[in-house]
């Protein structure tokens, strides 16, 4: 799994990712839209048919994108459309979830970022070097952070409990 944030506004969404999780500002709620493609399209990415989140990474791999981020510039000035707690909240529940359908590791659950940097890529992408709902968070911790919050949530969930996927 790979989270990113979308670099767009909170209610745009976008085809590259299997799920994208938007914001009602008014409502003060986030919500999980699913793209047009289903986590088992990109099994086979050779026909053409997946969510291409991931440059060159996206066999197998589930992409989330965070509707946010607008605007960024750095954790002094995140525009007008921060990813929000709720945003954050509900992308570790729906990661856990996808965990136990799907039966991945949760060490699997990567930031677009770290991917990058483990595979040695230099795309420049920098999805997801801050957390504005966490502040404290420090941008070399966020891989951990997001993992240890999927594995609370994880340990909350059972095939029969899922109600995002």
């Amino acid at each position: 799994i790979t989270v990113h944030w979308t670099v767009g506004r909170y209610n745009q969404t976008f085809n590259d990712y299997h799920y994208c999780i938007t914001y009602d500002n008014n409502l003060k709620k986030a919500y999980v839209k699913k793209g047009i493609y289903k986590p088992e399209d990109n099994d086979n990415t050779g026909d053409g048919k997946y969510a291409p989140h991931c440059y060159l990474c996206n066999t197998g791999n589930i992409g989330i994108g965070i509707c946010s981020m607008y605007g960024y510039k750095n954790p002094q000035n995140v525009g007008n459309f921060p990813i929000t707690r709720e945003q954050i909240e509900l992308t570790f529940e729906l990661c856990a979830e996808l965990c136990v359908k799907y039966n991945i590791n949760i060490n699997e659950v990567q930031t677009h970022y770290e991917r990058d940097r483990k595979l040695k890529k230099p795309s420049g992408k920098i999805d997801i070097i801050y957390l504005p709902p966490f502040p404290d968070v420090k941008q070399a911790e966020i891989g951990n952070f997001i993992r240890n919050k999927v594995r609370w949530y994880f340990s909350k969930k059972n095939k029969n409990n899922l109600r995002l996927i």
